[in-house]
């Protein structure tokens, strides 16, 4: 039996390897799909790009009929999503959306947002003190 023994130097470099891999990855990926949105923060609206994603969920009901829900992702570099949080607004393709889960950061300098409907309505912030 062969064993491969790394030493801390062979590993930090085939880390490094892979953080670089993935870093080209997310630029190929924003660079073929990303689109223009509008971030709405407290000190103003901030236009970056992301990757938007609203796949469709259909669920047979039993009796007949269906109920369609859907739950649209926003992908975005680390750096655009200071200042979002839960609650916070932002604009794709001309429809206002509300982050209504907390900021997903994967560790590669990208971060998830799930977005749900905003109707305007909605409070950005919280009446609820924790």
């Amino acid at each position: 039996m062969v064993l491969a023994v790394m030493t801390l130097a062979t590993l930090a470099a085939v880390m490094s390897s892979w953080e670089d891999g993935m870093a080209d990855m997310d630029a190929a990926l924003m660079a073929e799909f990303s689109i223009p949105v509008t971030l709405h923060l407290d000190t103003g609206d901030k236009p970056v790009q992301g990757i938007f994603d609203n796949p469709a969920a259909i669920s047979d009901v039993d009796g007949g009929g269906y109920i369609a829900s859907s739950e649209p992702t926003l992908h975005l570099h680390d750096h655009d999503v200071k200042g979002m949080a839960k609650r916070s607004l932002v604009t794709v393709k001309g429809k206002k959306w509300m982050v209504t889960r907390p900021l997903e950061p994967d560790g590669t300098g990208m971060t998830k947002l799930t977005l749900g409907h905003h109707d305007g309505k909605s409070a950005s912030k919280s009446s609820i003190r924790y």
